[in-house]
């Protein structure tokens, strides 16, 4: 693999000023970051094809962030394209395509790298190793004095730019040092102001029992004169905060806030309970706890009254933020809990829905479907009734075209038959009796019929009664038993229907 990793800006100034004419690509990345994790294996595939054209380096912004820092790094990942220490090209992001169209671009080619390392060097001998025959041309025994002049003003320049370059590392040591010291003494005071004020709560604990000991009346003018360090400390704003007493790394805070935006509270907290090592552990659970409702509220260290507020040390403080953790991933899990059983109330509610809904559907289909079949049946009765019409009306015009008498007419040459008395007083027998029809209207009809007839004959009596009634649809039911006749029961006897010696039939017609 021919990638170097930069560790601080001295590196950095150096590998991109001492590269000849290469092109120097420089990769700016995080641990932390997705896109810098995708495009890696590309970047490093990249450092092995043009390593002949090219040098690759990778910064890391949180162990290098001086770095990155000096090159305005603000998003991750972020390429920087360098020629003879000029910045020719940068972006921002994992984005390959452009990444190779860069470097093509700005990488020299093969003869470009050949010429630059083939020329003179200070100090040398201008006279060639192997001069050139005695009967050679003078020009063309060495080079010319206009191509010198220029050689050697070009390494003046070159090692003037160096010179500039190394007394601006210095100047940039000297200002990260006197940084450096300044929070070291910055540490130092909090120290003692720490000893201090622990000082003074020792007094005030050791002061304790005499105040104690003092009659009730002078208790109460004593209380305004409690010494400070019993109170606590007075907020510099009204923003919350978290307890001072709790330890936080000014650099990596810095960095969380100044150049990554987030919260101040929210930033001490993390780098609290992750143990103040490092800003991608921070980031980490800044990402996992970012649903918990109170990632911003501050910590606040809890002792028992009176006694000096004690000192977390790692260890406990670990362990604070593993049982932070523990609790809200079993909040977490709680929650996840309650929304999946939720989501199958839900699922069993739309199920019940969606099979009350095909049931429905399913009634309403088995109704249309008996609607038609009894559409079908009052269809084919009407048809039926209109053929036995035309049939009536074909006889009569057929009698009346051979002038034959009517059929309930007895012929001229047959001798009349007398008609038996009608019988009075009598019950009619079981194979005869009576059918009364209650029509629509309220009126009703009766009819004799014997035991042999069928349904088509009292449709027939009913019809030649009513002859208005042969359009319609006619459909008898009895009230009791109840009983509706169908079609299919007018080719059965009056006797097998248990209609005689008398019944009562309800017509109905549509």
């Amino acid at each position: 693999m021919t990638i170097t990793y930069i560790n601080n800006l001295t590196e950095f100034h150096s590998a991109i000023n001492t590269t000849a004419n290469k092109l120097v690509v420089v990769d700016f990345y995080a641990d932390w970051c997705g896109p810098c994790k995708m495009i890696a294996p590309l970047y490093e595939s990249l450092s092995n094809q043009y390593a002949a054209r090219a040098i690759f380096l990778k910064v890391d912004v949180d162990a290098a962030s001086d770095v990155a820092r000096y090159c305005s790094v603000s998003a991750m990942p972020t390429f920087h394209f360098y020629r003879r220490g000029v910045r020719v090209a940068d972006f921002s992001g994992a984005n390959p395509d452009r990444l190779r169209a860069e470097i093509e671009k700005h990488a020299p080619s093969s003869t470009e790298i050949s010429f630059a390392d083939s020329g003179l060097r200070l100090g040398s001998d201008p006279t060639p190793s192997n001069p050139p025959h005695s009967d050679a041309a003078p020009s063309a025994a060495a080079p010319s004095d206009d191509i010198q002049r220029r050689r050697m003003a070009a390494a003046a320049a070159a090692a003037r730019r160096l010179e500039a370059k190394k007394a601006q590392e210095a100047q940039e040591a000297e200002a990260e040092a006197a940084t450096a010291a300044a929070a070291e003494a910055a540490k130092a005071a909090a120290a003692e102001a720490a000893k201090a004020a622990a000082a003074e709560a020792v007094k005030a604990a050791a002061a304790a029992p005499s105040t104690e000991n003092r009659p009730s009346t002078d208790a109460a003018p004593s209380a305004p004169d409690a010494p400070p360090a019993a109170s606590p400390p007075a907020a510099s704003s009204s923003d919350p905060q978290n307890d001072p007493r709790l330890n936080v790394n000014v650099l990596l805070l810095s960095q969380m806030v100044d150049e990554m935006g987030f919260p101040r509270v929210r930033a001490e907290k993390a780098l609290i309970l992750t143990g103040n090592k490092s800003v991608a552990q921070a980031l980490d659970w800044c990402f996992e706890h970012a649903d918990d409702p109170d990632i911003d509220e501050p910590l606040q260290v809890v002792t028992k009254e009176g006694a000096p507020k004690p000192k977390l040390t790692p260890e406990e403080a670990k362990k604070r933020a593993e049982e932070l953790n523990a609790r809200a991933r079993a909040k977490r899990e709680a929650q996840e809990k309650k929304e999946a059983i939720e989501r199958e109330k839900q699922r069993l509610k739309t199920g019940k829905e969606t099979t009350i809904a095909k049931q429905k559907l399913e009634e309403e289909s088995r109704k249309r479907a008996v609607e038609e079949k009894r559409r079908e049946k009052r269809e084919a009765l009407l048809e039926r009734q209109r053929v036995r019409a035309m049939l009536e009306a074909d006889k009569k015009r057929r009698r009346e075209l051979f002038h034959m008498p009517p059929s309930d007419q007895p012929s001229a040459s047959s001798p009349p038959v007398p008609r038996p008395p009608a019988p009075t007083h009598t019950e009619p027998s079981a194979a005869a009796g009576k059918i009364q029809f209650r029509m629509p209207d309220g009126s009703r009809i009766e009819g004799e019929f014997d035991g042999e007839q069928t349904m088509n004959d009292v449709v027939t009596f009913l019809l030649s009664s009513r002859p208005e009634l042969s359009s319609r649809v006619l459909t008898f039911s009895q009230q009791y038993p109840r009983k509706v006749y169908l079609q299919s029961e007018y080719g059965m006897s009056l006797s097998e229907l248990n209609l005689l010696p008398r019944a009562a039939l309800t017509v109905s017609f549509s």
